[in-house]
């Protein structure tokens, strides 16, 4: 997490190798202006396709290699792919722009991410550039016979802004450093109009991305945080008896890291819908089924919570209560399976894409954990409440320190267990709840005590003698 809190921090404006790399970004800008000439837009209404597709191969890739026959075919096939889905993001945002004229202008970041001390001192640096598109939207005329220009901007990821400063707000770059034309357009003017002066230096900005913001900062270190927390509870879960964890612990882990993992995957929808990314895609997938998760995983937890303590109390709950919380865990299974097996799949996409991060190998592993723990959980109200029931049991028969006493109470279980389903265990439950000291009372009791009563909740009998029955709930420590 250190790098989510420490890189990239203002003071490192004044290391030399940053210094460095600003001079030599000012160069490269200043020669891309001159190339220009002042020209804000390419006309390609009357490009062809494979041309269109060529001017964002040279965006992105620069010029061709020396053996390609002409531009239509220039480029490998895989980067013509690339550019060809930028490409029709593009065409998709200008087929709604109030300008006719299809024209597209050329933008450049220059780009510095952080690398450790050890990588800088073996001259190792991460330094790039990446093209910024930019589409006249309108052209307006001014009183002054001039002209206002709106724009959308597409970047490489086919994310769309609205404005330069949306661009710089909501760009989801990497934690950097970047140059950039000042107000995403090449001038020398240091205002937002347009000019060209060979003599002069274009206006640039030098900024870090949006990633480098406090806000964002916090935000993914308490990513990190939660799902900590969410795979210590996940691990604890799966060796607590029962598999069951306590109410409060679900109320704070479970329902805080679930409202924060559903608000962080509708912030996200919002910020691709807002941006013409796709919602149909791996990740929005994965988002919109962590949305309808959430609730479930709360639900289902408090359900089976519910159901077990219950169930050590000795009730078993009415049959519409138990397919209810039946189809509950059967939901959260079915979501959870589904989600396991996309989370997988865009693990293995990430690392080949080398896009890999250490939040996502996390965020994999508690979803594995908490996958794995359903699978290991009863899948049934009955099952829950039967295993609940047992581990109520052996409690009972561990706190028992008299040999003869552990032998009446196996007695005691196998005399009352009848056909040993969860209505007759309910019962054995209720009647030793009733006793304050049931090592001393079975210590006592013989091996031949049968439970009498309305569901065994007022007296025992021991050899089916009513005249010998004992109130189990008066039976005190003192043996009286």
């Amino acid at each position: 997490m250190g790098n989510t809190l420490a890189g990239e921090l203002p003071s490192s404006w004044d290391d030399y190798d940053v210094k460095k790399w600003k001079e030599e970004a000012r160069k490269r800008q200043a020669c891309i202006y001159l190339q220009f000439e002042g020209s804000q837009f390419h006309d390609i209404s009357e490009l062809n396709h494979a041309l269109r597709i060529t001017k964002i191969c040279f965006a992105i890739y620069g010029p061709p290699t020396d053996d390609a026959k002409d531009l239509e075919t220039a480029y490998s096939s895989e980067q013509r792919e690339y550019a060809g889905k930028i490409y029709n993001k593009i065409y998709e945002v200008w087929r709604e722009a109030p300008e006719k004229g299809f024209k597209l202008g050329f933008l450049f970041i220059f780009c510095k991410e952080q690398v450790s001390e050890e990588e800088t001192k073996k001259g190792n640096v991460k330094e790039y550039q990446v093209p910024l598109f930019r589409l006249l939207w309108e052209r307006k005329p001014k009183a002054d016979g001039g002209y206002t220009d709106t724009n959308r901007y597409i970047d490489t990821a086919c994310r769309v802004y609205d404005s330069a400063d949306d661009w710089k707000n909501n760009n989801t770059m990497p934690m950097m450093k970047y140059c950039h034309p000042k107000n995403l357009f090449y001038t020398c003017h240091p205002e937002y109009t347009y000019k060209f002066d060979p003599d002069e230096e274009p206006t640039l900005g030098f900024n870090t991305s949006p990633a480098c913001d406090l806000s964002s900062r916090i935000f993914r270190s308490a990513d990190v945080v939660v799902s900590v927390v969410g795979m210590s509870v996940g691990v604890a879960s799966l060796f607590t008896p029962a598999g069951f964890i306590s109410g409060p612990i679900l109320l704070g882990v479970g329902g805080t890291s679930g409202v924060y993992g559903f608000g962080r995957a509708i912030h996200r929808l919002y910020d691709k819908g807002s941006h013409g990314e796709s919602l149909s895609d791996l990740e929005s997938v994965l988002l919109f089924l962590s949305i309808a998760a959430s609730p479930l995983h709360v639900l289902s937890g408090f359900a089976n919570a519910r159901l077990a303590s219950g169930a050590a109390a000795g009730r078993i709950f009415s049959q519409s209560q138990r397919v209810l919380a039946t189809l509950l865990i059967w939901s959260t299974l079915g979501i959870d399976s589904f989600a396991f097996i996309l989370n997988l799949s865009n693990l293995i996409n990430k690392y080949n894409d080398d896009k890999l991060t250490t939040l996502d190998v996390l965020q994999f592993s508690v979803t594995t954990l908490f996958f794995a723990n359903t699978l290991i959980q009863p899948k049934t109200a009955y099952g829950v409440i039967e295993r609940a029931q047992q581990q109520r049991i052996d409690s009972i028969s561990k706190g028992m320190s008299d040999e003869t006493a552990k032998d009446a109470f196996k007695a005691f279980l196998d005399k009352n267990k009848n056909s040993g389903d969860i209505k007759d265990t309910s019962k054995i439950i209720r009647t030793l709840n009733k006793m304050e000291d049931s090592n001393a009372f079975f210590k006592t009791s013989g091996n031949d005590v049968t439970i009498g009563g309305r569901k065994g909740n007022t007296v025992l009998m021991k050899n089916g003698d009513p005249a010998t029955r004992v109130n189990p709930n008066k039976f005190v420590r003192d043996g009286k």
